[in-house]
């Protein structure tokens, strides 16, 4: 199935806050090494502040195309994250492996009302990688989203 599927639950995207919050956690992770290239050079020449904008406008750039190629879906039986542009990943994981569902924000996020909701799955293998992480959803769908994955009615419970 594809992000422009009719059939089942629709795609959704991250919150568009994201779309603030994911550049400037980036530039914030940067600006230590813009700071150095500005002290050790003696100034601030023209080529040193072109490199600085460059990288900032990349940064912003990868914001967008992230949350633009970033959707989710919860279906009755699984929960899929579809993301990427270049480098395309989907990935999936069964309602009844789900075991975990955990919300996370950092400051930023809180700030911006956002959170990280974090779905921990059962896996075969101790080197499969088990769950997926849904990066930015505003705290009121990821209180929402908790508790419709973890919530399993009589019929789900096991015998």
């Amino acid at each position: 199935m594809t992000p422009g599927d009719p059939a089942g639950p629709p795609w959704r995207r991250l919150d568009p806050r994201m779309l603030v919050v994911g550049p400037l956690g980036s530039l914030g992770r940067l600006l230590p090494l813009v700071l150095i290239l500005m002290i050790t050079g003696g100034g601030a020449d023209p080529a040193r502040i072109g490199i600085a904008v460059a990288a900032a406008v990349v940064v912003v750039a990868a914001g967008v195309v992230r949350w633009r190629t970033t959707r989710y879906r919860i279906t009755a039986e699984r929960v899929e994250l579809h993301t990427g542009w270049l480098r395309r990943q989907r990935r999936s994981v069964p309602r009844d492996r789900i075991r975990t569902v955990d919300l996370t924000a950092r400051l930023l996020h809180r700030a911006f009302g956002l959170s990280v909701v974090q779905v921990g799955a059962a896996s075969g293998s101790p080197l499969e990688s088990a769950g997926l992480s849904l990066d930015a959803v505003s705290t009121a769908e990821a209180d929402l989203l908790r508790r419709e994955l973890l919530s399993r009615s009589p019929a789900d419970a096991p015998v």
